[in-house]
Order: C-alpha cells, then structure tokens, then sequence
C-alpha cells in the first residue's frame, strides 16, 4: 500500500504471510540447524519448515522529500549551490518479521553417528514411570 501526501512526503506499508516447508534447507548449514541429515537413507523424513522460512513480515518505509531546490520552498537560484544542495531526500525502512524455525536438540548422540546430537522425537509418546 502506497499513499503520496502533500509537501513530498510518501510512505509504504506492506505485510507478508507466508510459510515454507521443504526437505534439505536445513541440512549443510552452520547456524541452528543440523549439519547431516539424522537418517541418510530417509530425507523425505526432514520434511519441516524451511530453515528460512517467515511467517510473518511487516516492512514501512517513508520518504521525504526536502525542500531545498530550484521550484521548492527554499527556492535557489545559483545552478551550483542547486546542484549540491538542491533535490536531497530522507527515507528509512522499518522491518517488523517472526523469527526463524529452530531445530530443538535431545543433547545426547544416541545412533552413535559422531555427526551431531540426536533430534527429539515428537510423536512417539513416552512411557509414564511410575
């Protein structure tokens, strides 16, 4: 959405949702997410959400155009000042979005595969001691 005030002043709102769900985006990579796959056999079983992947993003810009130049408020009329100090603006962009999935870690390297610690299973339910 882009709206034009008077006095050249102009902004931009826009909001995005969307989500991401692959297989290997996740794999080989150096920030929170594991470095192999957990099963090298199986990588339809790393279906998740995109190591990328932003539910939500909201991004406002504003730009103002300021009033020094030939035609403007502060009319000048010396084509050289004009032309250092003559059609100058000030923007900035403002980004607001949710953050990036995490791949939570059980912390114990049970398949023994001396490549990362094992991932938590979530839909095995556990037995209940008693």
């Amino acid at each position: 959405m882009t709206k034009r005030y008077s006095h050249g002043l102009t902004s931009l709102v826009s909001y995005t949702w969307s989500k991401s769900i692959d297989e290997t985006s996740g794999v080989r990579t150096q920030d929170s997410d594991t470095l192999f796959s957990q099963d090298g056999n199986c990588m339809r079983c790393e279906r998740g959400p995109s190591s990328f992947d932003n539910r939500h993003r909201f991004v406002f810009s504003g730009l103002y155009d300021l009033p020094f130049g030939k035609g403007k408020s502060v009319d000048i009329k010396n084509p050289f000042v004009n032309a250092v100090l003559g059609g100058w603006q000030l923007g900035s962009i403002v980004t607001w979005r949710s953050g990036f999935p995490i791949n939570p870690s059980a912390g114990v390297n049970r398949a023994n595969t001396n490549i990362n610690v094992d991932r938590p299973n979530g839909y095995r339910r556990q037995p209940v001691p008693l």
